[in-house]
């Protein structure tokens, strides 16, 4: 029997998991048709019974387990009536077939959580605590609302009574015990698959791949382990081949599909499994483990979260001149895609330009009926749309401005200056008094110090050995808060020069402004649109006065009070009027 044979489809496994549950189902609704109470004098009490296995495989390999916990339930149910007194009845079965207790995202779980809250239920049946969950946080949070609603919690061979709130704080132990030997599982299947894949070159996977199925030795399928197709791989090499002609992926699946060429079990190929194909170190006999792990420190991670590069057991099945023909290839492939997108409009004061109401402006491209490109700044709130050459070419006259010092620019400084004389005494008081504040740490450290000389003085030894413990710890606070207070002083005094300082202020806008000029120079639209936040803080458009014309206001960045530079009315641009107008209609897109 070949492995193909032998591996179920997602679909297949779904069926069965469905006729597992059904067969389930049907042993349940037999047991509640056919209850009877066990004395008809006691009072009755009904009830869920909770199901649960963590996957679908297992809920198909084990099929037993899962009926065995509608057995299990009954037994409980039955086992409850005698030792109380009370007629124990399951009357609905919640079954839950291949979904893990790591969360409580079950909606299984949900619905009988959703039936406690509304009192449905008397009590409710587990197999073991691990089926309501893995985790402690949801165990408490179901524990706790059974309590609340008076619903028995019913676990065989449980050690604590979980209907018990004065044995809440036993449940946080076991939890953390739980925890532990979860985390404990965790660790241990991580450490034997890696082990397995370091010494036999074994993964933990069954997925097969175009030119490789899974090694069969007996009739038996051996997970993780591969060999090579023969007809299959010369399908391999020929897609290699013709990605490395024509590097594009698209062409490649039509040629693909006219010539019949398709993936494991006649699936078309998609452009995620081509790339998958094209990338597939299987093929060359090595793989890559915790790649992901690949740059970090290996000396401080576990062992089995280290990065290795391991040789497969199958070897290398294509020819390794193709292999990096292909690699290239995809670089190449790449790099042109990052070249066409550098080549994109980029919109340097999109978001910065804002209309005279705060509202923005955003770049967009339009193409006309006779297939030209154009380019506006358009906001649709007040439906304006400037022509981006006639903003850009304003702005960089300001940045060129600002290189030269322009007198503008300077008398906004001045003006910030004078706006910024009561800061500045402001941060000198505060500077003056943390320099008082360092001084007295200086005073207290020198008491600290003639104390221990006196006590050292006085021969008195046992004294003296207390009090320099002491003496220490005291010094070392004092050292901290001396530091701590010297790093303020720095800081403050750095800002006032800095930050308060009008004649470095224009030497940072203008050492933006020409860094700004080098990218122009260069046409680096990008990195010139990561520039003009560093110059402008914002780029103001104004209505139209009684002649039609705008006003550009150009508000130089600064993390205080802005400075504003204006634009003369009367634009050197000679079609200014017509640049700056309302117009009510896009340009139509081809």
């Amino acid at each position: 029997m070949s492995a193909k044979k032998n591996k179920l489809s997602r679909a297949e496994l779904k069926v069965l998991v469905a006729g597992i549950v059904a067969d389930c189902h049907e042993i349940a609704n037999q047991y509640i048709a056919s209850w009877k109470p066990v004395d008809a004098s006691w009072p009755i009490v009904e009830g869920a019974a909770y199901l649960r296995l963590s996957t679908d495989e297992q809920v198909v390999v084990e099929k037993g387990s899962l009926e065995q916990q509608v057995y299990i339930a009954i037994a409980e149910a039955l086992e409850r009536s005698r030792n109380s007194r009370k007629n124990y009845k399951i009357v609905k079965f919640y079954i839950e077939p291949g979904i893990t207790a790591r969360n409580d995202k079950r909606p299984q779980f949900q619905q009988l959580r959703r039936s406690i809250k509304k009192d449905f239920y008397d009590f409710v049946i587990f197999k073991e605590i691990a089926r309501v969950s893995r985790e402690s946080q949801i165990w408490k949070q179901f524990f706790k609302l059974c309590i609340e609603r008076n619903c028995e919690i019913c676990i065989k061979g449980f050690p604590f009574n979980p209907n018990d709130p004065a044995q809440i704080f036993l449940l946080d132990i076991l939890a953390a015990v739980a925890e532990y030997e979860s985390n404990l599982t965790s660790k241990r299947i991580k450490e034997t698959n890696f082990s397995a894949l370091i010494t036999s070159g074994k993964l933990n996977s069954t997925r097969e791949f175009l030119g490789l199925d899974q090694l069969v030795i007996d009739g038996v399928p051996k997970v993780g382990l591969y060999v090579p197709n023969d007809d299959e791989i010369k399908m391999v090499h020929w897609i290699m081949n013709e990605f490395i002609k024509v590097p594009e992926h698209t062409r490649l699946l039509k040629k693909m599909e006219s010539k019949g060429i398709t993936n494991k079990g006649g699936v078309s190929f998609t452009r995620s499994t081509l790339r998958t194909l094209l990338t597939n170190k299987r093929y060359i006999g090595i793989w890559e483990v915790n790649e992901s792990n690949k740059s970090k420190d290996q000396d401080r991670l576990m062992p089995y979260e280290r990065y290795e590069q391991i040789e497969l057991p199958h070897g290398c099945v294509i020819e390794m001149k193709i292999w990096d023909g292909v690699q290239k290839a995809i670089e190449k492939a790449a790099g042109n895609k990052l070249g066409k997108k550098a080549k994109l409009r980029v919109y340097p004061f999109s978001g910065l330009l804002k209309f005279e109401d705060g509202s923005s402006f955003a770049g967009a491209g339009a193409w006309s009926k006779a297939k030209q490109r154009y380019s506006y700044y358009v906001n649709k709130k007040n439906k304006i749309r400037i022509p981006c050459d006639l903003i850009e070419d304003e702005a960089f006259k300001v940045i060129e401005e600002i290189i030269s010092t322009d007198s503008r620019v300077k008398k906004a400084l001045k003006n910030y200056e004078t706006q910024n004389d009561h800061a500045k005494e402001l941060l000198k008081t505060q500077i003056v008094q943390l320099r008082a504040v360092r001084d007295s740490h200086k005073i207290e450290q020198e008491k600290l110090d003639k104390r221990l000389d006196f006590l050292l003085d006085c021969s008195d030894q046992e004294k003296a050995e207390d009090f320099r413990k002491d003496y220490i710890l005291k010094s070392e606070a004092i050292s901290k808060k001396a530091k701590e207070t010297e790093s303020k002083i720095i800081k403050l005094d750095e800002y006032r020069k800095k930050s308060l300082d009008p004649e470095r202020k224009l030497d940072r806008v203008q050492a933006f402004a020409s860094k700004s000029r080098s990218f122009l120079k260069k046409s680096d639209s990008k990195q010139l649109k990561a520039m003009m936040p560093e110059i402008f803080k914002a780029v103001y458009l104004s209505a139209e006065d009684s002649t039609g014309k705008r006003t550009l206001s150009f508000v130089l960045n600064d993390n205080e009070e802005p400075i504003r530079i204006q634009t003369k009315k009367a634009s050197s641009t000679g079609k200014v009027e017509d640049a700056f107008c309302i117009c009510e209609e896009m340009v139509e897109h081809s």
